[in-house]
């Protein structure tokens, strides 16, 4: 609702502009109040469309050969043949006991042990079954290590579970991971354990998924970072996540839920699917992919890209960055706002940069809207069809 009521304000202001001012300012590329009217009916669009738009790590299913205390990573399958000698192979079967986690499965002819635990699957200890022609079974205990960190590839990839997980990542060179103030061991690919990866060194980049319930990360160091809320697929969380001592690159996805970007520590209560991000330190980038974006500090970052459908951005001081508006049919609010330059590349995107402050705008969006009313710039370009630019 608090989107389509900052469209409605938006276009009520530049029709109100346009027709006050019809015989002195003329839109331009001839804008017309007909194709106002083409664009109220953007204004039905909403962010039920946007889903998780950060592309994770996924390990593909692994075989290894049987041993009774595999590794596992969480959101993977690891799969092993139980070894059974016997005179007759037809006549084996394969089972497992009563105390096996949902997550692990046998074929009974095949004895291919299979383990896919997910974001709450945990260490397990079981017996795998044996029957050779129908004579008693024998029995093989298995320990699984289920791992809650895991390197896929170059990249450190953290989960997190349903509940209300504490994470912390520190990346000042090696990676290190705490969940609850407890060190996360981290599992590499040929199934050892390490207790840090440096990504930057191998060219990686740092995954955290944060999963369902209200969860709290804090980041300190730099590299590179991307972080999907608990807000993904339509869960209410109200994530934290306090950056506030990250200078590399960061990318936050809340998939359908908002981004309240500010420094006050007591947005540890947020509620509802408004997830917190605490900024502070100057970082490299800052991309956020969310519903609504509302900005009440300033963001020191040389590159802010806001993939969502709504902003209110208005006074907000993001320095020299360059911002991005990626996102169709969203509906910005730049009021009174400070920072470098600006590039608008979502079709039929409404802008207000009313009193706003920077050094150069690029409009490419075709069928948008831009207001640039009192602003104070240097240098504009519009390369966008059909687009009204109210100067």
């Amino acid at each position: 609702m608090a989107r389509m009521r900052l469209r409605d304000r938006i276009l009520q202001a530049w029709r109100l502009r346009l027709r006050r001012t019809a015989g002195s300012r003329r839109p331009v590329h001839a804008g017309s109040l007909l194709r106002l009217e083409g664009l109220e009916s953007r204004a039905l669009l909403d962010g039920a469309g946007l889903s998780s738009a950060i592309l994770f790590p996924t390990l593909a299913p692994q075989s290894a050969a049987f041993t009774t205390s595999p590794n596992v990573l969480k959101n993977s399958t690891l799969s092993m043949v139980v070894p059974a000698l016997s005179g007759n192979p037809a006549g084996v079967a394969f089972s497992l006991g009563t105390d096996a986690p949902a997550w692990a499965t046998i074929g009974r002819t095949s004895g291919v042990l299979s383990l896919s635990p997910g974001a709450d699957g945990a260490n397990a200890a079981f017996n795998v079954l044996v029957s050779d022609n129908g004579k008693a079974p024998t029995s093989k205990r298995v320990a699984v290590s289920v791992f809650s960190a895991g390197v896929i590839g170059n990249d450190l990839v953290v989960y997190g579970t349903s509940n209300s997980d504490r994470l912390q990542v520190v990346a000042n060179g090696a990676a290190t991971i705490t969940a609850g103030g407890v060190p996360v061991p981290i599992l590499l690919p040929a199934g050892s354990v390490v207790s840090s990866f440096d990504t930057t060194a191998a060219g990686g980049r740092i995954y955290v998924d944060l999963g369902a319930g209200a969860d709290a990360l804090q980041t300190r160091g730099n590299g590179s970072i991307s972080v999907r809320t608990g807000t993904v697929g339509g869960a209410a969380a109200g994530d934290v996540l306090d950056v506030a001592a990250w200078t590399g690159n960061l990318t936050v996805d809340a998939g359908g839920g908002a981004v309240d970007v500010t420094s006050i520590p007591t947005a540890v209560a947020a509620s509802g699917a408004t997830d917190s991000l605490l900024v502070g330190a100057r970082m490299r980038s800052v991309s956020i992919f969310a519903a609504n974006v509302r900005c009440g500090q300033s963001v020191q970052a040389d590159a802010v890209s806001l993939q969502t459908a709504n902003a209110d951005l208005k006074s907000a001081n993001f320095g020299n960055a360059s911002l991005k508006l990626p996102q169709d049919g969203a509906a910005i609010s730049l009021a009174g706002a400070g920072f470098g330059s600006l590039v608008v590349t979502g079709a039929g995107t409404l802008v207000d940069l009313a009193n706003a402050t920077f050094t150069t705008l690029e409009n490419r969006s075709p069928g948008g809207v831009i207001s640039v009313a009192n602003a104070t710039f240097q240098s504009f370009v519009n390369s966008a069809p059909q687009a009204i630019v109210d100067l």
